[in-house]
This record gives C-alpha cells, structure tokens and sequence, in this order.
C-alpha cells in the first residue's frame, strides 16, 4: 500500500474532526467482474457491490466516497482504516476488522472444457487449472501441490485461455463464470461445474473507522435488505443466477 496515501487519509479525517466535521464514510469495493468493475467508457463502478451500496446510502443517507482495489487491498485498508466498509469475504487473522451480517453465499468450484469434464476432485492432479491471483477456492485446492495453477486478474482472460485449451479448467467463483460465459458468444462450451465449496460474503467494518459507533445501525441496515430480497434482488440482475 502507498504510505503516503495512507498518511493523506489519516491527517485529512484527523483535520475533519477537528473542524467537527465528519469525513465522507469510505467504502471500499472489491474489484472483481461482476461485482464490481469499472466501466471503461464511463469510469463509473458499476457491479453488485456498487448497487448494493447505492441502496444503503439512499437508505441511510450517508455521504460516502468510493474506492476499487483488489481483494487483498481492500482488507489491508479496512485494517488500517483508510476505508471504513466494505462487503466481501472474511479475512482470517484480521482483528481490526468487526464482521457483520452474512449477506449472500457464493458458489467456487471448477469448470472445464466440455470434452474433459471434472466430476471428482482428483481428476484435477497435474492439470493446468486457472485461478484469480489471491483469491482462496478451498483450503485443500489453495495448497495441493499436485495442481499446477496459473493465476490471471480477470475471469474472461481465465475463459478465453479454457476456450483456446491453454488450460485445462477454471477454479473460482461459479456464477461469476456462468454470466460472463453467456455474455461472451466467443467461448467454446463448458462441462458442468464441480462445485468445491461455499462462502459467505458479509458486510464488514474497519474497527479504527470513526463511523464504528453506527455500526449496529449500518449492519441492522443491510440485514433488513438481505430479508427484503433486494440483496438476492441486485446480486441476480448481475449474475442471472437461478432461484
């Protein structure tokens, strides 16, 4: 992380709340298709995060800024407070992080070409198997040695190089995959997922945040929008998942 940005954001909430004003809250999205991407011709965030957190603000009419990091970022500044909340996985060994509400859960598995169909796990042993840099799929395939895996920052690359037979399969989040795939004419048919494991994505909150008083209130917030629908609601419009 550039410390001199986190040394800015520090100086510039210590100045805020010596005025007695209160600084914008910070809301860090994960960058990840789908769930939040910038769009290319406008700059705008745009993805599930995004319209989730369009909601909340509307709801809970806080000023906020927003920020687009990978997911490793993103837990580093909610660790060091340069951002005050996000919506995404749980960060083991991350005490400065308050976890919130569970919101959604996401499917990871593995996708492959539809003549090489992955039925069981051991059929991956000394496969060429994509994977999004830093991104867990299970603690047995994150450290099995016997798979060779080849990471890339975006799923499409991962598709493509599936579609072209560069690599054997995909390993991550399924229904990520399933969207772009039918957004992506291009790509060669797939075989059936092989589904690893499931994770939850919870709403989360720096503990150095000056907002950390409202958190009960923030997190009752997003719990209310899981019951409503609206979270299971925005996360389909995105990725076209089945009920």
């Amino acid at each position: 992380m550039n410390i001199n940005y986190v040394a800015l954001a520090a100086l510039f909430s210590l100045f805020m709340s010596i005025r007695g004003i209160a600084a914008p809250l910070s809301i860090c999205i994960v960058d990840i298709e789908k769930w939040g991407e910038e769009d290319k011709l406008t700059g705008e965030i745009k993805g599930v995060y995004p319209d989730l957190f369009n909601v909340f603000q509307k709801r809970s009419g806080v000023e906020a800024i927003r920020r687009l990091a990978p997911y490793p970022r993103v837990i580093e500044s909610l660790n060091s407070g340069v951002c005050d909340i996000s919506i995404t996985l749980i960060a083991t060994g991350s005490n400065d992080i308050q976890t919130g509400s569970e919101l959604y859960t996401i499917r990871r598995g593995v996708i492959s070409a539809r003549d090489l169909p992955i039925t069981q796990y051991n059929q991956m042993r000394g496969l060429r198997v994509g994977v999004i840099r830093h991104a867990a799929v299970t603690a047995q395939f994150d450290n099995d040695k016997n798979i060779e895996k080849l990471g890339s920052v975006k799923y499409r690359n991962l598709l493509n190089m599936l579609s072209l037979g560069r690599i054997d399969a995909v390993a991550g989040d399924i229904d990520i995959m399933y969207a772009i795939v039918e957004t992506e004419p291009n790509l060669a048919p797939f075989a059936e997922p092989l589904v690893l494991s499931e994770l939850p994505i919870n709403f989360m909150m720096s503990r150095k945040s000056a907002y950390l008083v409202r958190f009960a209130e923030f997190d009752e917030l997003f719990l209310r929008l899981k019951e409503e629908g609206v979270v299971r609601k925005i996360v389909h419009e995105w990725l076209d998942t089945e009920d």
